[in-house]
């Protein structure tokens, strides 16, 4: 039935060139000790509530015992589709009452549009599931769309410096902290400060969606200067708080390292924020440093006069000539998660991981796995002298207040 109701509105929209939307909605129970009575009650709850807030022209069809697929038709705007989203979020999740017992939900919503991400019923279904994947990583109650960069140009700002700007001022961007943990000790020794763009229409967007359009605009140095600042504020608020003294790594784009005045501004800010610098710990990426070799080994030794500690982000993945990685004051060599996610099975892959911690140890640095996902990738790890590892299996990028309990 419903392959039959999307084939008619996907001509009709062909024809007449309009917008149409394929929704999966997820919701599940906050309180999973439930009965399948109690359960069934609450899907058809959430079912009367999709119906209430839906157009008489929207398809509604139960997908499975906890997800419907809704069909949009006739839009207008794909912004549109963040205000719908947002709604039937805020609808779902009021807490309401079924046999004397308060009920609360969560969901998350992925969102594919016609003829963008797909021009048939299958593959609107596969981009729509891809983007409530996304939304589901982010967290709770998120919606998502397969490709946030061409949301981002569908916002009504005529340039996206207009809308980073705006969103600097307006204090949408937001940091969330990922723990790096020691292998052998199981404490946590860091942590990795990530920008989030929490827009007021699209949700929390990734930073791999603007950053690339930040550097081109120039914005890219107000908005790092705002994430050296605030993760820096952040580690003091915690020390001052009474929690065990931990580094925080802060990414530097290229854009700010080969700004003249990216040391200064990082001396200003340690100042500025009380915070010691051996706390502080600055990554770069292997194909920054390789453009200029000799200009960038100059600009790492006066980071290291300041006394903040320095990391080699995406370490193994061929930019970097040995010769030359020998000679930079790098503290850290994190390996990059295309080669721990096939460990421990891929006995190549396996092969290359222990090279590269051998390689970095003989260097003097410390070597930090990124991606570790399952508990195998982190035994094995510790297994092969790995120092430190960040991922998923230890904790996914967390909100300063959820860290800081996380840490407790």
């Amino acid at each position: 039935m419903f392959s039959g109701v999307i084939s008619k509105a996907i001509n009709q929209a062909e024809r007449y060139q309009r917008n149409l939307a394929l929704l999966l909605i997820n919701i599940n129970p906050l309180s999973l000790d439930i009965s399948l009575d109690l359960n069934q009650k609450i899907f058809e709850h959430a079912q009367f509530i999709l119906q209430t807030k839906l157009r008489s022209s929207d398809t509604l069809l139960p997908r499975d015992h906890r997800s419907f697929i809704v069909l949009l038709t006739d839009l207008a705007h794909p912004k549109i589709l963040g205000q719908v989203a947002e709604k039937l979020i805020k609808s779902l999740t009021q807490s309401f009452t079924i046999n004397h017992e308060e009920i609360c939900l969560t969901c998350n919503i992925g969102i594919a549009t016609f003829p963008k991400d797909g021009k048939t019923l299958e593959a609107l279904q596969i981009q729509a599931q891809t983007a409530l994947d996304q939304a589901t990583r982010q967290g709770l109650n998120h919606y998502q769309f397969p490709q946030l960069q061409r949301t981002i140009e569908a916002q009504d700002y005529t340039e996206l410096q207009t809308a980073l700007n705006q969103a600097l001022n307006a204090q949408e961007f937001i940091l969330h902290y990922q723990p790096q943990m020691d292998l052998k000790t199981r404490r946590i020794i860091s942590v990795e400060a990530l920008l989030r763009w929490q827009h007021p229409v699209l949700g929390l967007i990734d930073p791999s969606y603007f950053v690339a359009s930040a550097e081109e605009s120039g914005m890219m140095m107000k908005i790092g200067e705002w994430v050296l600042r605030q993760a820096c504020l952040t580690n003091k608020q915690w020390q001052e708080q009474g929690h065990q003294p931990i580094s925080i790594a802060v990414n530097l784009s290229p854009t700010q390292l080969l700004h003249p005045q990216t040391e200064s501004l990082v001396n200003k800010i340690l100042q500025e924020t009380g915070l010691d610098p051996r706390y502080l710990d600055l990554e770069i990426t292997e194909m920054t440093i390789m453009d200029d070799v000799k200009k960038f080994r100059s600009l790492l030794d006066k980071f290291k006069q300041l006394g903040v500690s320095l990391s080699l982000d995406d370490f193994g993945t061929g930019h970097t000539a040995l010769q030359y990685l020998k000679d930079f004051p790098i503290d850290h060599l994190k390996i990059d998660q295309s080669f721990i996610k096939p460990l421990p099975q891929d006995p190549q892959n396996a092969a290359i991981v222990k090279a590269l911690i051998t390689v970095g140890h003989q260097l003097g640095c410390k070597i930090i796995a990124e991606g570790v996902e399952t508990q195998e990738q982190f035994e094995y790890l510790a297994a092969q002298d790995c120092d430190f590892g960040q991922g998923y299996y230890i904790s996914r990028p967390l909100p300063a207040d959820l860290l800081k309990e996380w840490l407790k």
